[in-house]
């Protein structure tokens, strides 16, 4: 028989690190969340030197709204955001629709 306790301890740090991770995005405001979502949808650049999503962070892994590309897509998250609200259309549904495009 194996001593697991090793694994065990690694998976339970990876368990605390994804708890914290969807913890700190539940805080986020809602346009914030979904600038988050477009972002992985839709951006096709090379992250090492074609988007500066990556390195628009501030100490402690925090997103800053104001870098270049974080900017780019909250303006395309409140856009959706008030479109979706004059034709009363969950935001839900967009991403499902952008999902759906992206896999075509």
């Amino acid at each position: 028989m194996t001593n697991n306790s090793d694994r065990i301890a690694r998976l339970r740090a990876e368990a605390d690190q994804l708890e914290a991770q969807d913890k700190a995005f539940s805080a986020l405001k809602d346009n914030e969340k979904l600038a988050i979502q477009l972002h992985g949808m839709l951006c096709h650049s090379n992250h090492v030197d074609g988007c500066g999503w990556d390195y628009e962070m501030l100490p402690g892994n925090i997103d800053d709204w104001r870098g270049g590309a974080h900017g780019r897509y909250l303006g395309k998250a409140n856009n959706i955001i008030h479109a979706c609200d004059r034709q009363d259309i969950g935001t839900k549904r967009i991403l499902a629709m952008v999902k759906i495009l992206r896999e075509s």
